[in-house]
């Protein structure tokens, strides 16, 4: 089946320029070149997608649509990841409807390994959360002579990436919606902050100390609807979902000190972003900690009897964190640190407003 190609300002009639098509897709930041072209990534889709591959077939079968006629295919490029490269595909119905699904490209071959381990991390996790895309397949496919993977699955229609931003002067975020970006306010900022806190707190194991990690304002992993006056927030990117701390024999006290080192982690990350998406890294202001302390509490409710403790783990995670002073705090929150990446672009950012930053937790949990 033929497919129509959107890559803004280089496509035309559905087709993308030839030019372009010999150019290699980006791959970071710093725009260093992927091993394929965009050439190879319509190759891909075109051999996925194309007459009497099945491919179709089954992601209708596996999205609930098995008895539906499809008259033709878009698919528009949306941007560039250090391991994947998105795209919308909008896949029209004879019946005059439109599905839409989400294709995730991986070229290289640590993208091609991360791929397939996220597609069963998704497979695992989206049953236990309606924040995240249900992915419904993964092919293996060859283009120009690469061995790339595709995924494709749920998209989430009317939801965008937001970050920091700089554009009016003065810390801010800006929601990338379309035809017009918005500008939140304070609080409905904050309501970001405390509702990704949330998901990730009802994601993490508090048996086993799984969580998902590493994730990344920066990397757009967060989504969000202006649909609702409360906001709705999606989580799109699950690269890991790893124990936070290696325990062998669990004894009362690694339980609450796991959620703690769950929490400190989550309060670091939830203030880190890139202004813009692809700027320097941004420090987010404000009362950050309170919303990630309210979020965390929040997804704890209704986990019980976690191990020895009877009852609501998070009312024992309250009285714990009640315990710590802020030599104890600190003494986590270096922890946490320590165990990131010392070579990661935002280190430099985390240890300058790390004292700091921890006087604001042991702040707040003194109101527990």
């Amino acid at each position: 089946m033929k497919i129509k190609w959107v890559l803004p300002g280089h496509s035309c009639d559905g087709m993308i320029d030839e030019v372009v098509l010999k150019t290699p897709l980006p791959a970071d930041r710093n725009y260093e070149d992927a091993p394929a072209t965009y050439g190879d990534y319509v190759g891909a889709m075109e051999a996925l997608f194309g007459k009497g591959a099945g491919f179709l077939e089954r992601l209708l079968q596996k999205s609930g649509h098995s008895d539906a006629e499809v008259t033709h295919l878009s698919i528009s490029i949306l941007k560039h990841g250090h391991f994947y490269h998105p795209a919308k595909m909008v896949v029209s119905l004879s019946s005059g409807k439109d599905l839409c699904f989400v294709i995730n490209l991986a070229v290289k071959e640590k993208a091609v390994a991360c791929i397939k381990n996220e597609f069963q991390l998704f497979d695992m996790l989206c049953q236990r959360s309606e924040a995240l895309p249900e992915m419904y397949l993964l092919e293996e496919v060859s283009s120009g002579g690469h061995h790339l993977a595709v995924m494709v699955g749920q998209w989430f229609e009317g939801y965008w990436e937001f970050h920091q931003t700089r554009q009016t002067g003065r810390g801010e975020v800006v929601v990338w919606a379309e035809p017009h970006h918005v500008f939140l306010t304070e609080s409905k900022a904050l309501n970001i902050y405390k509702k990704s806190a949330e998901i990730l707190t009802r994601l993490y194991n508090p048996k086993t100390f799984e969580a998902v990690q590493p994730w990344h304002h920066a990397a757009g992993d967060f989504v969000l609807s202006l649909d609702r006056d409360d906001l709705d927030i999606k989580l799109i990117t699950v690269r890991q979902y790893t124990a936070i701390a290696d325990v062998d024999e669990k004894d009362p006290e690694d339980y609450l000190e796991a959620a703690l080192l769950f929490f400190m982690l989550l309060s670091f990350r939830n203030r880190l972003d890139r202004c813009d998406g692809i700027g320097e890294v941004a420090w987010i202001e404000g009362a950050v900690v309170q919303a990630t302390l309210n979020g965390f509490l929040k997804g704890l409710k209704g986990r019980k009897d976690v191990g020895p403790f009877e009852g609501e783990f998070g009312e024992w995670v309250r009285l714990y964190f009640k315990k710590q002073d802020t030599e104890d705090l600190m003494g986590c929150a270096a922890f946490v640190v320590n165990s990131l990446n010392p070579e990661a672009s935002e280190m430099e950012t985390l240890k300058k407003h790390f004292s700091l930053h921890v006087e604001e937790v042991a702040a707040e949990i003194a109101t527990l």
